[in-house]
């Protein structure tokens, strides 16, 4: 079901805000005739309100023909619509009046119309010399870098090569504990045996835009689930965030313009941006996310994380989303969603994408499905607007980089037959587990020396460590040396910031060693704590156990000459 959001301290009523979003959401197809909606009762509690508040929205809605409800059967959605021909333009009027400048919520003065005509047509700006900017060599044929733009992204961002560590809480991929194994076997299997001519003669090979099957299937479930607006022709198949990334450079960017990015950001995308000769500005983030206001005026294309910030957290407002696509309107930019953790939500419904608010063609929306699925599963995603089909998919067809037809098969029954629904839920409930058992463990073992709140979604936690600690960087280097692997922000910025934060991805790790882990840390950072003071500070009388230099004697597992702490109880 396409998520929907309320505003509580709007003056339109609750159930007329469900109406309105449910009726967009079936005229723009991101909801398709026969769809199940959810009962009453389960999407009452979902959102948050009374029943009645539903029934209203769904009573409205079937009055209309646009819902049909029978007893049994629940309420779905009409196969034939009602004024199929007379579909307008339904993004809130906020999305076509409200200012970019400051990122906050509109004025009354910032609410003037802004003239279509003044905006940079998309297609000018796709089409006027830069469909292919900078990418071909001299005889007309594409060029490629020199380092491959599609390798497999680390599966640890707090090892090195040659690391062996116990405790890593760099993994950032989803432990394979929920992932239902022996199915995914059984449709690698039936993909094989479906595919033309049988083993003997089948092709593993792919269409350079990916699977026609998988394709459509995807359309469908985003329109569901993540409130897209896709058809199959307008979705390629990649082979992840990089990939998809790599492909958005070279047909919109190229040597000379400027991309923005979030600081801190993904690594990935920060490399395949790179690779392309795009000059990269740094856009600060806050609580709520990009800063809209601190972007380059300069910028052709903005990549952001709206549903969840990497690594940072934070979800982006819906006035903060309003100015993004006002000011991308304005420019003649283009906006990178990368959704990567819009389906891990812990607390409330999901939030809809981005792209599903966007009504000038500005948007691409990208995800992977690469940290869900068994290791050496590389298969991703981008959604294209209208606009730039044509100019992109000659791209996709040159670069031709998509997975086997295998997986691509596999995946889209996996998908279809909602097998995948059910798995995000499993993961949900395993990601949400390890998070507390982590908070928990950094409570009991460092309480107040450190903060760390809960996060709403994602698969990490960011930690930050009391001044007395000193850089961040260190705390990594000399925990990774104690077996603890543990990735800092700083391994993400683009611009130096104060060191002070720890990034603990908690997916991979059992009970056991995520407890064991912090305990080791603790034990880092308290014994550097008390050589420092005892440094500053040191005994007039030699103490049993102490050093020529007076420092008390520190000693591994334990042993006679190991100094004693007390328990910093937590204040959370």
């Amino acid at each position: 079901m396409t998520p929907i959001v309320l505003e509580r301290a709007s003056a339109t009523p609750l159930y007329r805000q469900i109406e309105e979003q449910l009726r967009s959401a079936i005229l723009s197809a991101r909801l398709r005739p026969g769809t199940q909606l959810p009962g009453v009762r389960t999407l009452a509690s979902q959102l948050g309100v009374a029943r009645i508040t539903v029934v209203q929205a769904y009573d409205q809605l079937a009055s209309e023909g646009y819902l049909i409800g029978r007893v049994g059967s629940g309420t779905t959605i009409a196969l034939e619509l009602p004024d199929r021909a007379l579909r307008v333009d339904e993004r809130p009027a906020a999305l076509r009046l409200v200012s970019a400048a400051g990122g906050g919520p509109p004025t009354q003065s910032q609410r003037t119309v802004h003239d279509k005509a003044a905006r940079p047509a998309l297609s000018r700006v796709a089409g006027g010399g830069h469909r292919l900017p900078a990418k071909l060599d001299d005889a007309g044929h594409p060029r490629f870098p020199a380092t491959n733009p599609w390798v497999p992204a680390p599966e640890s961002v707090a090892a090195v090569p040659g690391d062996e560590l116990p405790y890593d809480f760099g993994q950032w991929r989803i432990s394979m504990d929920a992932f239902p194994i022996d199915l995914w076997e059984r449709l690698l299997r039936s993909a094989w045996r479906d595919m033309s001519g049988g083993p003997s003669g089948t092709s593993l090979g792919s269409p350079p835009l990916g699977d026609p099957g998988l394709r459509e299937t995807l359309a469908d479930y985003l329109g569901a689930a993540r409130s897209v607006t896709a058809q199959a022709d307008r979705v390629v198949i990649t082979t992840g965030i990089e990939a998809s990334t790599s492909l958005c450079s070279r047909a919109w960017l190229g040597a000379g313009r400027r991309a923005a990015l979030e600081d801190p950001t993904n690594p990935l995308m920060r490399r395949a941006l790179t690779m392309s000769g795009t000059d990269l500005s740094p856009v600060p983030v806050d609580v709520d996310g990009l800063r809209v206001d601190r972007l380059p005026a300069a910028a052709t294309l903005v990549a952001v994380s709206p549903s969840w910030q990497f690594p940072m957290g934070g979800t982006m407002p819906m006035h903060r989303r309003l100015a993004l696509l006002d000011w991308a309107a304005r420019a003649g930019a283009l906006v990178l969603e990368n959704d990567h953790s819009g389906e891990f939500r812990y607390q409330g419904p999901p939030l809809p994408s981005l792209q599903g608010l966007d009504r000038d063609g500005r948007v691409l929306y990208m995800n992977s499905f690469n940290r869900l699925m068994p290791v050496g599963f590389h298969l991703g995603f981008i959604v294209l607007p209208e606009p730039l089909v044509e100019s992109f998919m000659g791209m996709a067809e040159a670069v031709g980089h998509a997975p086997s037809s295998l997986e691509q098969r596999a995946l889209a029954r996996f998908v279809a037959d909602g097998h995948y629904d059910r798995y995000l839920r499993r993961v949900r409930g395993v990601l949400a587990d390890r998070q507390a058992i982590l908070i928990g463990a950094l409570r009991k073992h460092l309480g107040s020396a450190v903060t760390a709140a809960p996060a709403e979604a994602g698969m990490h936690l960011v930690v930050t460590l009391d001044e007395r600690f000193g850089p961040a960087s260190e705390v990594a280097e000399r925990a990774r040396a104690a077996g603890v692997g543990v990735a800092t922000v700083e391994r993400f910025r683009m611009t130096p910031g104060r060191d002070r934060e720890l990034v603990f991805f908690y997916s991979t790790l059992d009970e056991d060693r995520i407890g064991e882990g912090v305990r080791r840390l603790a034990r880092i950072l308290f014994s550097r704590d008390a050589t420092d003071r005892a440094a500053e500070h040191p005994p007039t009388d030699k103490a049993p156990g102490a050093t020529p230099n007076g420092a008390r004697q520190v000693t591994a597992h334990g042993a006679p000459g190991t100094p004693r702490f007390r328990r910093i109880r937590s204040h959370a």
